[in-house]
């Protein structure tokens, strides 16, 4: 409709120009006639054809002064010129300027059509937010077990807890979990991850369930006497540490916690771990047996490497793909 208009616009204008340019051809016409005509009632005997002929020129100039000024706006070929020369001026801006309404219309409906998309992306974020799967891992903060051979010590255990506190389930995709011994001045080293994936009784996790109780077991590399290794610990000549992580999709989007704790020997001899009145420190440790030694700690949050999850990929995978590296 838009268009219609502007072209009946530019038709009735040009129009106009030409109907003006056609009453301004007839108007120097009918005065050229007369002008010839005047010339011609001269006396042929005292005037010659060429005489007669400049009379004629000099009477249509003379006459063009006399019209009014705007008949030259529509004369031939100034005027005319002119007039087409705007006129094709004028299409070239309404053209542009049309053509620019029309771009801006579509950046517009563009703009429009991404924010609409945008929107609908933020939604989906804010419901995959709320109804995805999350973990919760922690461990039996007062929990370390020792298997032994009579006096020899096999496994101190740690017992790792996980759950799902979310609405989804999580599917596993990747584990690791290791329950190591340092010296001070030694440095944590990251385990292999096909080395160390913990012991998840499914591939998956379903909300609204107990927690799992997944048991790490430490490796001793040499043998070890109970007695021995008790001393290390609270002469602090080692140190005991837990820590891995938990790979999970859910939703579209892969998710991974990681988790860490550190052994801090305890002192149960009393709530501040002062000597009981009457009791000095080696009536105290005659006391106890080695095991009862050991297990005196608590396993407190290393902050390195306890961390929140984070979301590490948002390319699913089918869930019943083999996932054999978590069993």
């Amino acid at each position: 409709m838009l268009k219609r208009l502007i072209v009946w616009k530019y038709l009735i204008g040009v129009a106009v120009v030409f109907g003006f340019a056609i009453y301004v051809s007839q108007q120097y016409q009918s005065a050229s006639q007369q002008c010839d005509a005047k010339a011609a009632k001269v006396n042929p005997r005292n005037a010659s054809p060429l005489s007669r002929g400049e009379d004629a020129e000099k009477c249509k100039e003379d006459t063009e002064r006399n019209f009014p000024r705007w008949y030259r706006l529509f004369s031939w070929p100034e005027g005319i010129g002119t007039w087409a020369i705007l006129l094709t001026l004028l299409t070239i801006a309404e053209q542009t300027h049309q053509t620019r309404r029309a771009a801006d219309a579509g950046l517009e409906a563009a703009n429009a059509a991404y924010g609409s998309v945008r929107f609908a992306e933020a939604q989906w974020e804010l419901m995959r937010e709320k109804e995805r799967a999350r973990l919760d891992v922690d461990v039996n903060r007062g929990g370390l077990i020792i298997e032994s051979e009579g006096s020899d010590l096999r496994h101190p255990i740690a017992t790792l807890k996980v759950r799902n506190i979310g609405a989804s389930r999580a599917f596993i995709r990747r584990t690791s979990g290791v329950l190591i011994t340092k010296a001070p001045d030694a440095t944590l080293e990251e385990p292999e991850d096909d080395y160390s994936p913990l012991s998840l009784p499914d591939h998956f996790l379903d909300p609204d369930v107990p927690p799992i109780e997944v048991p790490i077991y430490l490796v001793a590399d040499i043998n070890m006497e109970i007695q021995t290794f008790a001393k290390h610990l609270e002469e602090s000549e080692i140190s005991l540490h837990l820590f891995g992580f938990i790979e999970y999709e859910t939703l579209g989007r892969r998710w991974r916690k990681d988790f860490g704790y550190d052994w801090t020997a305890g002192d149960s001899r009393s709530p501040l771990g002062a000597p009981i009145e009457g009791m000095d420190d080696a009536d105290y440790l005659d006391s106890q047996t080695a095991k009862e030694r050991i297990i005196d700690g608590y396993w407190f949050p290393n902050e390195e490497r306890n961390k929140p999850e984070y979301p590490v990929s948002d390319q699913p995978q089918n869930p019943n793909q083999d996932t054999t590296e978590n069993s």
